[in-house]
Formats: structure tokens, C-alpha cells, sequence
């Protein structure tokens, strides 16, 4: 099976910049230093509220510090973006209640803020689409054992709103090869090939692409699809040892191109290979 390769930071700054850029992250840290810059201000100026004033600060200062460890999606990230706000809200309000501004200081505000809600639609409208062929790829999930007719129509409409999206593709492609096991068909055979050789295209780093394009050629070798294996799966089968060369995946991929090409010397050395690197990864995890 696939090696899991984590996808959160534990954290928050540097999950900020892998998610969304270097200068992101340096945006989100200037902006905090703005708010700091604030509460000092308050906590010098103001003695009324100053013990408001030291409690945010102690507040900001807890969640940033263990923010070093933590997770964006954290619960307390609500309670903090909330009080974030709120508090930076009355400070501003407290300490200038008649500021006024220069024309040129206006507009700078609202370029600024116009800019920052261009991005966040930009991002609300990258993460909706998101939302909508995860769902799209769960349904075609679902329907790709008990009605083909279904299946076809969320993967044709996922594989056309994903065309710069490797993952997509590959999903779509995997689903089209799996369905060769129980519609051995030119058609469908085809249509993984379709979709995997783009998956490829746009992520060439990635094995498991090319593991599933070797699988679709052996899926259908095997049930007399095709009579011989393509030029992507024979460059493949190459490229993947270089690739992953410690990973069972890439041995027993392997095998089961040499059985379906009736290659079976071939294919015993790479299922002997196979359990050998098992055991060698067995042994390391011990």
C-alpha cells in the first residue's frame, strides 16, 4: 500500500506557508504585530481599561506561543479570531474615538482592504470548488459499482472542472482502470488512460500516477483489451524502480506487468524483491 505522507505542520506558521505562501505567513505576522503594537499603546495610555488591556494581551501572547505546536483547525482558533476582533475593535475605538484621516491614508485603507477581500473570495472560491468535486469524486465512488450511467456523469464532470489538478485526474483515471476488472472494455480502457496520462503530466514526481498507468496496462493485457502494453507503461515500469526503490508497491506493480506480459522469470524476481523489501521495512519499524 501507499507510504502516508502527512499534510498538516503542527504548525501555525509554517502550515501558513505551505498552504498559502511564504508571504502569506509574513502578512499574517505583520498583522499580528500591528495588534501589538495597539495593546502596548493601550496598556501606556489608557489606565481605565488597562486591565482589559493586559488580559488580551496575556490571552494573544498563550495562543501564539502554543500556536508554535498547534493546528489552524484547533476549536480554540474560533474562540481566538472572535476575541481577536473584539478586543482589537475597543482598543482602536478606545484610544481614538474622533481619528480622522487624510484622503490619501482612505484610500490606502480601502486598496488595502479591497485587496484583502479579493483574496479571501479568490480563496472562498478555490475552497467551494474544492468542496464540490470532493463531493463530486464521492458520488462517483459510490456509483461506480452499481450504475456506470451515474459514475460517468460525476467523473465527466469532475475530469472537466479539474484539468490543472493532478489528484483529480488520477482519481477519475483510477476509478475508469478499476472498473477494467469488471468491464474489460477498449472504451474504458481509454478513458483511464485519458485521464491518468494527464495525471501525469502535471505531477511526473508522483509514483503512484504511474503506478496505476503500468496496473491499467496489465488489467488489460490480462483480459485480451489490448495485445500489447503502451509506451507510457514500458517507460514506467523503468521509471518507478528509480523513483521509489524501497517501496513494495514499486515490486509488486512490477510483477504483475511482467505476468501479464508473460514475463514470468521477470515476475518471480520482483515478487522475491517484493517480500524482501517488506521484511527489510519490518524489520526498521521494529
Amino acid at each position: 500500500g501507499k507510504f502516508i505522507t502527512p499534510t498538516m505542520i503542527h504548525n501555525d506558521y509554517l502550515q501558513y506557508a505551505v498552504d498559502n505562501g511564504v508571504p502569506a505567513m509574513f502578512f499574517y505576522l505583520f498583522f499580528i504585530a500591528g495588534v501589538y503594537w495597539l495593546l502596548i499603546n493601550a496598556l501606556r495610555k489608557d489606565e481605565t481599561h488597562r486591565v482589559v488591556y493586559a488580559a488580551f494581551f496575556i490571552m494573544l501572547t498563550i495562543y501564539l506561543a502554543q500556536a508554535m505546536s498547534g493546528w489552524l483547525e484547533a476549536a480554540s482558533s474560533i474562540i481566538y479570531w472572535v476575541l481577536l476582533g473584539v478586543n482589537t475593535s475597543f482598543v482602536v475605538k478606545t484610544l481614538y474615538p474622533l481619528y480622522s484621516t487624510s484622503r490619501w491614508s482612505t484610500y490606502t485603507y480601502s486598496a488595502i482592504v479591497g485587496g484583502g477581500l479579493l483574496v479571501a473570495s479568490a480563496y472562498s472560491y478555490a475552497m467551494a470548488n474544492k468542496v464540490i468535486q470532493d463531493y463530486t469524486l464521492r458520488k462517483a465512488q459510490l456509483y461506480s459499482k452499481v450504475n456506470y450511467q451515474l459514475a460517468d456523469k460525476n467523473l465527466t464532470r469532475l475530469g472537466g472542472s479539474s484539468l490543472g489538478n493532478a489528484y483529480y485526474q488520477e482519481q477519475v483515471g483510477s476509478l475508469y482502470m478499476l472498473r477494467l476488472t469488471r468491464d474489460p472494455s477498449p472504451a474504458v480502457y481509454q478513458l483511464a488512460r485519458k485521464y491518468l496520462l494527464r495525471a501525469r503530466e502535471l505531477n511526473s514526481f508522483d509514483p503512484y500516477i504511474r503506478f496505476h498507468i503500468i496496473e491499467t496496462d496489465s488489467l488489460a493485457l490480462k483480459s485480451g483489451v489490448i495485445k500489447q502494453p503502451s509506451k507510457e507503461a514500458v517507460e514506467d515500469i523503468k521509471q518507478i524502480l528509480q523513483m521509489d526503490p524501497y517501496n513494495p508497491a514499486v515490486y509488486r506493480v512490477r510483477a504483475n506487468f511482467f505476468s501479464a506480459t508473460g514475463q514470468r522469470e521477470a515476475a518471480r524476481q520482483n515478487h522475491v524483491k517484493m517480500r524482501q523489501v517488506q521484511q527489510q521495512l519490518r524489520v526498521i519499524k521494529e
